[in-house]
């Protein structure tokens, strides 16, 4: 079906009957004629067709009721803009307070070196304060110094110089004027260690063994205390006293120190022999015996088994578990290295000297006679009693026979070999001949006995009237 559309509106020019512009005379508000008559003749589809809004030209005011207008407030007006500019002066008070104030302070203090928290300062000494901050550079923030005890340690004023005044501990704090950062640093004023000593270069030591330290220092009336560190507190720790204890195999530096003096000592700490000591060299008698008590280091060693060994144990003789026991040699005095090491080559060795007590008391020439059938002879006699002798080799020389037509005869009868036995007397003990050069040995045995001397004469009766001068020696001596 075809819909006629209502002819257009006459231009506000034209001058169409029934027409009047708006807000000239004759306008009443009502649509012209013409239109109402077209909308009247007009025919709708049966479905609803939704309302539309209908908006008047500009040229048309009035036709429709309209919004009251809001009014605005003034008071919102005004403070909108006061809070937005107090909100950029607190941001920037913010800015400045946070970029131009101090964060945080540190200090040093001449060449002073803290140990334990604290810092030792000679009395008397004046030591020059250099303050660092972050952020460097601050033109608002200032730091301020303050002593806990300005009868011990004083601060100058503009806080570039520290005052050591009398023996004590003080606590110095710097706070920065918007105590937005402080830092304290404690300070003991003491007499201070000129020099120190008695300390070891070097230790071994093995897990879990412990050493202390005991250093000697001067001056006597020193206040001042030395500090220790550890290098490696996994091999080795020591405490404030200087205790040093071994926790795991390794090498770690302990160090000793003062305000300007320090000490370094190499322990080592191992689960093997690394050093054996068997001291000073040894001297003994003929008849004593002496038991060996090496140093082993680590004493924690795991394998601490030694052997002994003598360069002569024909001198003397060392056991498995170190006893050393001389052997009887006719020399005065006889020196022999005694030597103990360890399963992997650590070793240390000894001189052993060992002196002969037991020596003869000869007269200045030593003449035997005999008169008819009477023999005389002085025995050879010994300085002390030779307790638990089992033996030993005698030897005689017959020098001179005066008259020399006795030679033959003295040379050609039997020796015997006499002991005097303490308690007991003499003993005949061994027989032997002379040679045609009047020379004769005799290995002598018999149960042990405590013997004093010795004296060795014909063992056959020879008649007349001469004498003889001859030397002996014993050698070779055993006991029980």
């Amino acid at each position: 079906m075809t819909q006629a559309f209502p002819p257009e509106p006459p231009s506000p020019s034209g001058s169409g009957p029934g027409f009047q512009p708006p807000g000239q005379p004759g306008y009443d508000g009502q649509l012209p004629q013409q239109l109402d008559a077209f909308f009247q003749q007009q025919t709708y589809p049966t479905q609803p067709v939704p309302p539309q809004p209908q908006m008047l030209p500009p040229q048309y005011p009035g036709q429709y009721p309209q919004p009251p207008k809001k009014q605005r407030n003034t008071l919102l007006l005004v403070l909108v803009p006061i809070a937005g500019v107090l909100a950029v002066l607190m941001a920037g008070l913010a800015v400045i307070y946070f970029s131009f104030s101090i964060n945080s302070i540190d200090a040093s203090f001449g060449e002073l070196t803290p140990s334990g928290g604290s810092y030792a300062v000679a009395l008397g000494d004046e030591i020059p304060i250099t303050t660092t901050t972050d952020p460097e550079n601050t033109f608002l923030d200032t730091i301020h110094w303050e002593s806990s005890d300005r009868a011990v340690v004083e601060i100058s004023t503009d806080g570039k110089m520290l005052y050591a005044k009398s023996l004590g501990t003080a606590t110095v704090t710097a706070t920065s004027t918007f105590k937005h950062a402080t830092r304290s640093f404690i300070f003991d004023v003491v007499i201070p260690i000129e020099e120190f000593g008695g300390l070891p270069e070097s230790l071994t030591l093995g897990i879990g063994e412990t050493y202390a330290l005991q250093p000697v220092f001067s001056p006597a009336d020193a206040t001042e205390t030395l500090k220790f560190t550890s290098s490696d507190p996994i091999v080795a720790t020591v405490d404030e006293t200087g205790l040093i204890t071994a926790n795991a195999t390794g090498n770690a530096q302990i160090t000793a120190f003062s305000a300007k003096l320090a000490h370094s000592i190499a322990v080592r700490v191992s689960m093997d022999v690394t050093r054996i000591d068997l001291g000073d060299n040894i001297t003994m008698n003929f008849g004593e015996t002496h038991q060996l008590d090496p140093l082993i280091e680590p004493a924690g060693a795991l394998n601490q088994q030694i052997t002994y060994t003598s360069s002569a144990p024909d001198i003397v003789r060392v056991s498995a578990d170190g006893i050393l026991t001389p052997l009887y040699r006719n020399a005065e005095e006889s020196s022999v290295e005694i030597t103990a090491a360890a399963e992997n080559g650590v070793a240390d060795t000894v001189r052993v000297t060992v002196y002969n007590p037991y020596t003869w008391k000869w007269a200045a020439e030593q003449e035997s006679k005999i008169a008819g059938t009477m023999y005389s002879a002085t025995p050879a006699v010994f300085e002390t009693t030779i307790p638990g002798l089992t033996g030993f080799t005698y030897s005689r020389t017959v020098d001179s026979v005066s008259p020399d037509s006795y030679e033959e005869q003295l040379y050609s009868v039997p020796w015997a070999v006499y002991i005097y036995i303490a308690g007991d007397g003499w003993k005949k003990a061994s027989t032997f001949h002379l040679n045609e050069d009047g020379e004769g040995t005799a290995y002598v045995s018999f149960p042990a006995a405590d013997v004093s001397k010795i004296v060795c004469i014909p063992d056959e009766s020879i008649s007349g009237s001469f004498s003889w001068k001859s030397t002996e020696s014993i050698s070779e001596l055993t006991f029980d």
